[in-house]
């Protein structure tokens, strides 16, 4: 994986710029955070993989079971794949891991909630999706017996896709993938999972077994460059209102238009 750390807005820029349309990115706060899914950061590893799928089965068996009372049934999804998206939007632990397919959007996320003067950076980890779900596609060819998806039927039946060779399955794999139902903030957000076969193994692990050949980078991203990231992104036409739909978005761009007056008023001082 290439790691590069940028020094200053336009560097940062013109390297999202220069990156193709098949490339998925998370944006973390802290450049020391794991690329970990929720289910992963809350159970303690050791655990068998029979064990955190009974789990994570049985998680879902929960939520299914109790959200019918807070959603009118034409609502509701009706999928595996579905269902979990659906628990991830509401913060259930899960395998699925939030991306995007926007370096820009992946920006927001890293720097949100930075403070400028602390020292730290963010990141944001990139990958090449197309590539990465086609190495996948080639390992279950080879493992699997009358294995006839190619990457073409991957992309229409994700949902068939994933019940049959990710939820109900054990494999050293990963995915790049969402559900054919989305909701308004995955579509807003550009949003997509990486999505692991074997939820015992760490992605770390994952990619050194099988992936260390697929185009990856983790760009670093001092705090010192908050103040300028948010007005490139401003400029790019991402705001929490977009993020985030309604008053909670609302809310949020009222108090960033706030912070950043205070900040460039800060440096002139």
């Amino acid at each position: 994986m290439d790691i590069i750390e940028v020094t200053d807005i336009k560097e940062l820029a013109e390297l999202f710029i220069s990156m193709e349309n098949h490339w998925a990115y998370r944006g973390q706060l802290d450049s020391t955070w794991k690329i970990e899914p929720g289910i992963a950061r809350v159970v303690e590893p050791g655990f068998s993989s029979s064990t955190l799928y009974q789990t994570e089965k049985n998680l879902k068996h929960m939520f299914e079971s109790s959200a019918r009372h807070y959603a009118v049934a034409e609502e509701l999804p009706t999928t595996d794949f579905a269902w979990l998206s659906l628990m991830q939007h509401y913060g259930a632990p899960t395998r699925l891991l939030d991306l995007t397919t926007s370096p820009f959007t992946a920006l927001f996320f890293a720097m949100d909630g930075a403070i400028p003067d602390d020292g730290k950076k963010s990141s944001i980890f990139c990958v090449d999706y197309r590539a990465l779900n086609q190495r996948s596609l080639e390992m279950l060819q080879q493992n699997e017996m009358e294995f006839d998806w190619d990457y073409r039927k991957f992309q229409l039946s994700p949902d068939e896709f994933f019940s049959e060779y990710v939820y109900k399955k054990v494999a050293s794999t990963l995915w790049i993938m969402e559900p054919a139902l989305k909701n308004v903030r995955i579509m807003k957000q550009g949003g997509t999972f990486l999505v692991k076969g074997d939820i015992s193994q760490s992605t770390e692990s994952l990619i050194n077994q099988n992936y260390s050949q697929i185009p990856m980078k983790n760009i670093l991203i001092g705090h010192d460059l908050l103040t300028e990231s948010f007005d490139m992104l401003s400029k790019c036409g991402i705001s929490y209102q977009g993020i985030y739909p309604g008053l909670e978005g609302l809310a949020k761009d009222i108090k960033l238009t706030l912070l950043q007056s205070y900040r460039k008023a800060s440096r002139k001082n």
